[in-house]
């Protein structure tokens, strides 16, 4: 080869792999899988695989929620970006080799809702009155815009609440739902997303909410029933309410949806066994006199309220001990608090569970 020729070459060679490398990138960026839409996985810290859907568990255990973006690549195989080391769709365990963390060129923004309905306590007459009773997406400002954030149950209907200001512990079980939005940022501008990913949301949760992302934490027995409603709108037949209203409203608490007093005391009942006059009621004094027995039930004309924590005399039924109440709202009240003044109220308590035997 000529000395003239060289610089000819070398320029040739340059401009050759320049064109094959455009060539390639251009090749790798068509053949990224599509993204598709997001997803919010929840885990619990005794569970080995984030699930997207509904989870249960019990109250007081920590959990954690992962955003997901679902995607397909050019085979038309599934790809799931996420954080999560393991990942069940639908009742699917995804193959490993389908769950990725994010590893492309885009930047995102991960922004975090709670979706809850309101408001927290309302009585209907009609079907319009029912529809104005709606959930809503509330963004949660101050969670961190990650992937995996630490989850919550913190619903804002406990803020419009009896007894929200002056309660010692913030209520740590009950039902609350997830959504997530992600913005996908491409690589000419950080102003505007170049794609908006948003997981189930308001619209699909009232068409249908059995595989909307749910976490519900619940009491030890025999309160996972009355618990698990917490964080619920509650809303009860106005007077003169036709039979048709209080069969929906029966059905949404089926739901899971909103919850209404006696749907919610039949349920308990049913999972007891037991009528409501099987309980074995008899009168007492709140003055400490009775033993106290978790999930023991208090009346007093409409008023019931379940026991749940013992905060007076230590063993002894009294009225600073805090019970469940669902009289204008799911709310954690002292008993003196519900029960007003000096007097007998009824009081019936639960049978241990029934153990399973071993034989």
């Amino acid at each position: 080869m000529t000395t003239e020729l060289k610089p000819a070459w070398i320029v040739g060679f340059v401009l050759g792999g320049l064109a094959l490398f455009l060539v390639l990138m251009r090749t790798s960026e068509e053949l990224r899988p599509e993204l598709v839409t997001a997803h919010v996985a929840i885990q619990s810290d005794t569970a080995d695989v984030a699930r997207v859907g509904p989870v249960e568990t019990a109250t007081g255990t920590p959990f954690r929620l992962f955003a997901v973006v679902k995607a397909t690549d050019w085979k038309g195989r599934q790809i799931f970006y996420t954080d999560a080391e393991a990942l069940e769709v639908d009742g699917r365990l995804i193959e490993e080799d389908q769950v990725r963390a994010w590893d492309r060129r885009e930047k995102v923004r991960v922004l975090w809702f709670t979706v809850e309905g309101a408001p927290p306590y309302s009585e209907v007459a009609d079907f319009e009155a029912l529809e104005r009773s709606r959930y809503r997406e509330v963004f949660q400002a101050d969670w961190p815009q990650a992937w995996t954030v630490p989850g919550r149950i913190a619903p804002m209907v406990e803020n419009y609440l009896p007894g929200h200001e002056d309660r010692a512990e913030p209520v740590r079980f009950g039902t609350q739902r997830f959504h997530v939005r992600i913005e996908v940022f491409g690589s000419d501008s950080d102003l505007l997303p170049s794609k908006r990913l948003r997981s189930l949301g308001v619209s699909d949760l009232e068409s249908g909410a059995e595989g909307f992302p749910t976490l519900t934490a619940m009491l030890e027995w025999p309160l996972e029933s009355v618990s698990r409603v917490f964080g619920l709108p509650q809303i009860e037949p106005a007077e003169g309410a036709g039979e048709e209203i209080v069969a929906a409203l029966a059905e949404r608490t089926k739901d899971g949806l909103v919850f209404s007093r006696v749907p919610l005391l039949r349920k308990w009942l049913a999972v007891l066994g037991v009528g409501w006059e099987d309980l074995g009621w008899h009168s007492i004094e709140l003055t400490g006199e009775e033993l106290w027995r978790p999930g023991g039930v208090v009346r007093a004309g409409s008023k019931v309220a379940f026991i749940y924590l013992d905060r007076g005399v230590q063993g002894r039924l009294d009225r600073s001990d805090l019970c469940l109440d669902f009289d204008r709202g799911a709310t954690v009240r002292p008993l003196d608090e519900v029960f007003v003044g000096e007097g007998l109220v009824e009081f019936a308590s639960v049978e241990p569970q029934p153990q399973e035997s071993g034989i």
